[in-house]
Parts: structure tokens; sequence; C-alpha cells
């Protein structure tokens, strides 16, 4: 398993993996959703690496896994907000890979 940044280009996996956060419990959401939806859309809308921190895991140069942080306005909050200082942590692993990903753990430096 290989760790990089997270970057634009990324953003069609993060929304898969949004979708998957949004699914956490059962299927509701779909793609189509996660792409129109106000609330959906604050999570990575406008992404990129030199104002977000985000991290994507991949196994054999294919995308499983990401980690995302955003740090959201008080007039624009997510349903995590805390603070507008504090990130609101997005994350998932694909379904078919997530015993893999639990089996290869790594440390981020």
């Amino acid at each position: 398993m290989q760790i990089r940044e997270a970057n634009a280009h990324d953003v069609p996996f993060l929304e898969r993996i949004l979708l998957k956060a949004y699914n956490w419990s059962e299927q509701r959401f779909i793609l189509d959703w996660i792409r129109t939806n106000e609330m959906a859309r604050r999570y990575l809308e406008g992404f990129t690496p030199d104002d977000d921190l985000g991290m994507v895991a991949l196994v054999d140069g294919t995308p499983v896994g990401a980690v995302w942080g955003r740090m959201l306005p008080t007039e624009r909050p997510g349903y995590g907000f805390v603070a507008s200082d504090i990130p609101e942590l997005t994350l998932g692993v694909l379904h078919k890979r997530a015993g893999m990903a639990l089996d290869r753990a790594c440390w981020l430096p």
C-alpha cells in the first residue's frame, strides 16, 4: 500500500469516499446527489492541496481509501462543525478493500 497527498485530480475519487461516508449505515444516497447537494458539496468544492489537507491510499496504483480535512466557515458549517479553525474530517475505504487496508495499516509521517 502506498500513501500520497490528495490533489484536485482526486476529487472524483473523493466523491466516492464521501458517498461511502454518507451511506455509513445503509445505502440512501447516490453519487449524483453528492455532486448536487449543497451540504455535501462543501466537503469537496474547491478542494486544493494548497488550502486543504488530504491523503489517498493506493494499492497497485489504484486509489482504495482517503482522508481529508476542510476548514469550513461559521456561516457555511458542515455536519461535524465545531469551530471555523477546526477542520472537519472525511474518511473512508472502498468496501472491497477495507479488510486489506486494515491488514496493511501503516503510519503516516
